[in-house]
């Protein structure tokens, strides 16, 4: 099991030898849901070591790694036709651990988040890798991708789980990334952070044949749902093929 960090780059190393050493690897690296377009040197290189080895290299997640991208590829299985695809996420930072709510920024001042805004150094990890897993899935080859980030400024002081935010301060991160088909059909993956949200939940909609709308009320337990999913995993990459596996062998919808 590999919960070390989430940019290939940095963590390239740690997984070939891990590979090299004739282990399966479970990690939980966001970036690896969906690697051919971000990493695909480092992609192809890792597949050869683990295949090389017979082992089996496999990104776990919720978020990458299950619900904006394998949970509702595999929901489009139930549909003859589907024209597009949103996910919604709000989540409650107060009820998650501190080190997120420090990678959202809470507590920081506008000025002092702004500068990592505008260069994508903050917020969430994954989010376009979880577009492009989808867009692969469903055979949607992509024209246009948008990702938009703002910063969620509380215009009331919040004082929740150990944290005081004043007033102008940020609460957490809004973040959208659109994916548009080259026949036009879209994908939107839409996720807010925040620490005074109070009903948070987890929702995919399907605009298709027929329309399919499943939602998570109270949303999913993500540190928790993680560690699920890297433990259920086991059983699988033992399992599984040797090489780089990013896309399960679920039937998507067309």
């Amino acid at each position: 099991f590999h919960a070390v960090g989430s940019e290939l780059a940095a963590i390239d190393g740690q997984l070939q030898e891990l590979l090299e050493a004739k282990l399966n690897v479970v990690t939980t690296a966001e970036e690896l849901i969906h690697p051919a377009e971000r990493a695909p040197v480092i992609a192809a290189r890792l597949d050869a070591v683990a295949k090389r080895n017979g082992v089996t290299l496999f990104a776990a997640g919720i978020n990458p790694g299950f619900l904006m991208d394998r949970l509702p590829a595999y929901v489009t299985s139930v549909c003859t036709h589907v024209e597009s695809i949103e996910v919604r996420r709000l989540v409650d930072l107060g009820a998650r651990r501190p080190a997120l709510r420090r990678k959202m920024g809470v507590g920081e001042t506008l000025a002092a988040v702004q500068p990592r805004v505008e260069s994508h150094a903050i917020g969430h990890v994954g989010l376009l890798d979880s577009l492009r897993y989808l867009a692969a899935e469903l055979e949607w080859p992509l024209a246009e991708v948008s990702h938009t980030l703002a910063p969620v400024v509380a215009d009331a002081r919040v004082e929740k789980a150990g944290e005081v935010v004043a007033v102008g301060a940020v609460l957490g991160m809004d973040e959208t990334v659109v994916g548009t088909a080259q026949d036009g059909r879209k994908i939107r993956l839409h996720l807010t952070m925040r620490l005074d949200a109070t009903e948070p939940y987890d929702e995919v909609r399907i605009a298709g044949e027929p329309p399919i709308v499943l939602r998570f009320e109270g949303g999913v337990a993500g540190d928790q749902a993680t560690v699920a999913t890297v433990m259920n995993a086991a059983r699988y990459v033992v399992a599984a093929p040797p090489g780089l596996v990013a896309h399960l062998p679920l039937p998507a919808g067309t």
